[in-house]
């Protein structure tokens, strides 16, 4: 019987499967985090995409976690709660309309227990505002995710940008 584990261990092996026999858990707990990593990046990238279809508003505004402890640092405003970031963000941006943005740099983190990620962008921001062509450069973006019961969520988003924002 040994010979025949021994070949059927062997046989895996080869094959590219690993067993782990008692596994202390650390085996479940990396697949975990790899699947955690896989799936931020699946949503993050959908984010990004909604940038180049103009959508921009509604979808970041579904990326935010629905609570009222949430906070949206943009520019000059500090919302706290998503009642508040759904009712500044309905306003409609009167005559400001997003155009596109040149993604200079994005870098995505995960915690090791794969329950926080963390998004670090630098991208120059195109607008058209009552017509003319109004570029933000420089725009500096930080936002912290968690993996709740409904996905992954923004819990924290800061968003500097130049003193050129007072253009728009």
């Amino acid at each position: 019987m040994s010979k025949s584990l021994a070949a059927l261990s062997l046989s895996l092996i080869a094959s590219g499967c690993v067993v782990a026999l008692g596994n202390t858990g650390l085996v479940a707990d990396a697949v975990d985090t790899y699947e955690a990593a896989q799936e931020l990046e699946e949503v993050v990238r959908g984010v990004q995409a909604a940038y180049e279809t103009g959508e921009v508003r509604s979808v970041f505004l579904d990326s935010i976690a629905d609570s009222e402890e949430v906070i949206v640092i943009l520019a000059e405003e500090w919302t706290v709660g998503i009642e508040a970031m759904r009712a500044a963000m309905s306003g409609g941006g009167g005559e400001v309309k997003y155009v596109g943005r040149d993604l200079k740099s994005s870098e995505l983190q995960l915690s090791k227990s794969g329950s926080v990620g963390w998004l670090v962008e630098l991208a120059d921001l195109h607008y058209d505002v009552s017509g003319e062509p109004v570029s933000l450069v420089g725009f500096r973006a930080t936002s912290v995710w968690e993996r709740g019961e409904d996905g992954w969520k923004i819990v924290h988003f800061h968003g500097s940008m130049p003193d050129a924002v007072s253009d728009i």
